[in-house]
């Protein structure tokens, strides 16, 4: 398999694109400057470049200033959405010892009008559902990445009624669940995030990505 000259890495923070690597090129910012990340070596032309490899990397806040908590306007359903204290923005959630961004989005783009080969160990997922929870009226987690074919399933274990809405260029969903129900959603991939939110509570916001390939992550707290 020789594809490694054909392939981007995309890094999406909060819904937008940060920066984009191409495995031939240079770095290339095309939203917020202050996250670095760093392309791996190139082969030379001549080298042979042939198998399958592993890709470990870390999106790290590159500002001087960490982004500071912001604390969210909650004006519904108080008693229960603030039960367990008061809701933060993350937006921006970065590690202040190590500098991890958190919900960073990092996935491999082919060339365009091309497919990535696919390992024969990741051709089905062993998990056919992914859930979305939302225990005191903020979505967890916050992003959520997950494959063509398996169905999202939006929880609410709260006394309270909520309604999933999911934008985006292809998937247009607007569910009330009442308290203790679920819904279960068919979503077809997309080439930009998928924003959730919550018309009742307006201060919930998440974001979904529905890849054709396995190969993406979502950063955690490091």
């Amino acid at each position: 398999m020789r594809f490694w000259r054909r392939l981007v890495a995309v890094i999406v923070v909060g819904g937008m694109g940060v920066w984009i690597l191409g495995c031939g090129g240079e770095e290339t910012p095309t939203a917020k400057k202050s996250v670095k990340t760093q392309a791996p070596s190139t082969p030379k032309e001549s080298e042979s470049v042939s198998g399958w490899a592993t890709i470990r990397g870390r999106v790290v806040f590159g500002g001087e200033k960490l982004p500071e908590k912001v604390e969210l306007t909650v004006n519904k359903d108080t008693e229960h959405c603030l039960s367990k204290g008061p809701l933060f923005s993350e937006k921006w959630v970065v590690n202040p010892e190590n500098r991890g961004v958190r919900w960073a989005v990092a996935f491999l783009r082919p060339e365009r009008g091309k497919k990535l080969p696919i390992h024969d160990s990741l051709k089905t997922t062993a998990k056919k559902e992914v859930f979305l929870d939302q225990p005191v009226c903020v979505y967890q987690p916050h992003v959520l990445a997950f494959r063509a074919g398996q169905k999202l399933i939006a929880k609410n274990p709260a006394p309270v009624v909520h309604n999933v809405m999911l934008t985006g260029l292809k998937n247009s969903f607007n569910v009330q669940i009442p308290p203790g129900q679920t819904a279960t959603f068919d979503v077809v991939p997309e080439s930009l995030p998928i924003k959730i939110s919550c018309s009742v509570h307006q201060w919930m916001e998440g974001f979904a990505w529905v890849s054709t390939h396995p190969y993406f992550a979502v950063t955690d707290a490091d």
